[in-house]
């Protein structure tokens, strides 16, 4: 690693994950790797490479960014998931957040509240303020209808469970699409990105740098 040469970037120079603060280390290529490999998390030492070059091709913005999204879920595994996720995991995860950040605005590190979200091409309107004792429902936090497409949240809840709650109803759509199967770890991985976009205004950034290119 020591041989590779920094480059500028408009990436952050720091990511906080857990109680973690990653350095995030953007290069021209790597040279003690295989030429295709774009990134690179080293739990250990608490630090992320990226590079800007695949093989031959320069990498285009969003792709960069996509690739540290990639990056930060290993980190994200490493941290609050017991490292359970396997790569192809990592992979899927990586290209399906990479189009829901970059599609909606999520305002988890605002204190406004979405009041829809698209996913996998379908809008899901956001139900706030439901009471569950209405219908005599067994949800507690929230509840997602596949067939209506419409998340319910609980009236009992403040802004951060809300918002960790819609994070994990997104991976949840995710799981019964059949990305992902039932054992699936969906709260502690949608704490640990709520905590992640939130302490580093990740959703913004994806959306300056992402938003309506994919």
């Amino acid at each position: 690693m020591s041989k590779m040469k920094r480059r500028k970037s408009f990436l952050p120079k720091k990511i906080k994950i857990g109680g973690f603060d990653y350095e995030i280390i953007f290069v021209e290529r790597f040279v003690d790797a295989n030429d295709a490999n774009i990134g690179i998390c080293i739990s250990p030492r608490t630090c992320i490479y990226i590079s800007e070059y695949s093989k031959e091709y320069k990498l285009v913005k969003p792709k960069i960014i996509q690739t540290l999204l990639h990056e930060i879920f290993h980190a994200i595994d490493n941290v609050y998931c017991n490292s359970v996720f396997r790569e192809e995991d990592i992979v899927l995860l990586e290209s399906l957040w990479f189009h829901v950040l970059a599609d909606n605005d999520l305002y988890v590190s605002s204190e406004k509240m979405p009041s829809s979200i698209r996913v996998l091409g379908h809008t899901y309107e956001i139900i706030h303020n439901y009471d569950f004792e209405l219908d005599n429902s067994n949800s507690v936090g929230s509840c997602t209808n596949f067939f209506e497409n419409k998340i319910y949240m609980s009236n009992n809840m403040d802004e951060g469970h809300i918002k960790v709650q819609i994070l994990s109803c997104i991976t949840e759509i995710f799981i019964n699409n059949g990305f992902f199967n039932d054992n699936f770890p969906h709260l502690p991985f949608s704490q640990g990105l709520y905590q992640v976009l939130k302490d580093n205004k990740l959703d913004v950034f994806i959306r300056k740098h992402c938003g309506g290119r994919v």
